[in-house]
């Protein structure tokens, strides 16, 4: 997701040809979540730093499709997210992999995160 990038997940078998308990769960998880942002991911690019910048802390990672800007969101609470307004039409917004709010302006827009479950928020805002 970040830089063009792929994950590489290093997951093998025991000698007994089983894949240990921990790194189980972890790939349940992983299935979780790409069965809800999944479809949004494969149809994404990066978005370029003129439009939305990535940030460290909070954790957000920013993509785009043909039809929405897509802020990855890494943070339980409160991240306010700033782009340009010129890229999105309005001010709907669509929270996808976790629970919370948005209350999206011109330009910005506030995501309330409550949990994450399996991975990061989605956040969508269609584009112009």
């Amino acid at each position: 997701m970040s830089r063009g990038g792929r994950l590489l997940l290093n997951v093998g078998p025991t000698a007994e040809g089983e894949i240990p308990d921990i790194q189980q769960v972890s790939l349940r998880s992983l299935g979780r979540w790409m069965a809800q942002v999944g479809d949004v991911l494969r149809a994404a690019q990066r978005v370029p730093q003129t439009v939305a910048q990535p940030t460290d802390d909070p954790w957000v990672r920013w993509l785009e499709t043909p039809e929405h800007l897509v802020a990855v969101v890494d943070q339980v609470g409160e991240t306010t997210l700033n782009y340009r307004q010129d890229r999105v039409s309005g001010t709907a917004a669509e929270l996808v992999g976790a629970s919370g709010s948005v209350a999206a302006s011109t330009g910005s827009c506030t995501v309330k995160v409550g949990e994450l479950i399996d991975g990061p928020a989605a956040l969508l805002l269609p584009k112009r």
